[in-house]
Parts: C-alpha cells; sequence; structure tokens
C-alpha cells in the first residue's frame, strides 16, 4: 500500500512539474491577468466597491468568498492539528495511567492473604 501512494504521489509531482512550464512568465505583460483584469481592477474598483484601496477592494469584494474559503482551509487545518495533537497526548495519558494501575494491581496482590491471591489468579485466566 505504501509503495502504490509513493508512485501516486510521484506521478502527480511529475505532472505538477511539467505543468509549470505553460505557466507565464512573472511580469509578463502580454498575460491575460496583465491585459485584461488589472486594468478593469485598476479603473474600476472605486466605483464598484466604494473602497480607494485598490488590494482591499480584490480581496474582500471582488474576491471575497476567495478569501472566506482560504480562512477557512487555514482555520480547518489548524483545528485539525490541535485535534491530532491533543488525542496522541490523551493517548500516552491513557497508556501510562494503565501501566501504573497494573503496577497498583500487582502490588495490592502482594498485600492479599495466600486464598485470595490464588482466587484473584483465577479471575485472570
Amino acid at each position: 500500500m505504501r509503495r502504490i501512494s509513493t508512485i501516486i504521489m510521484a506521478i502527480a509531482l511529475g505532472i505538477f512539474c511539467f505543468s509549470v512550464s505553460s505557466l507565464p512568465a512573472i511580469g509578463d505583460k502580454n498575460s491575460a491577468p496583465n491585459t485584461h483584469i488589472t486594468p478593469y481592477y485598476i479603473e474600476n474598483s472605486a466605483k464598484d466597491t466604494g473602497s480607494p484601496n485598490i488590494v482591499t477592494a480584490v480581496l474582500a469584494d471582488y474576491r471575497g468568498f476567495d478569501t472566506l474559503e482560504e480562512t477557512t482551509v487555514m482555520f480547518l487545518a489548524g483545528l485539525t492539528t490541535v485535534l491530532v495533537l491533543s488525542a496522541e497526548k490523551k493517548e500516552h495519558n491513557t497508556k501510562k495511567h494503565h501501566k501504573n494501575s497494573g503496577q497498583e494491581m500487582e502490588k495490592t496482590t502482594e498485600t492479599m492473604p495466600e486464598a485470595a491471591k490464588v482466587e484473584k489468579e483465577a479471575e485472570k485466566r
């Protein structure tokens, strides 16, 4: 199973690396975002959104749902991390408790009368 997961991850990494070559160069004046979208935001953000700041207009109004989804993903990632770490801590404490209670059980059987010890051993079997 681990081998299959490794192969799938290697294939996905190869696809991602190959697809990077088809992206436009950073700062290319002829790319679609720079020729169509950016001029529209610069010209119309103040009247469309009422915000004098273009960055705020883009993040809060034009891409509001995208920003909300990104924030939700970050919140869920943090929550998952906290839950996983707390579950590991509880598991560690539970194992430690069981180990300690086993030692206490041995101590109590040492102080029991001989008949009670035999009865206790029979119950364990």
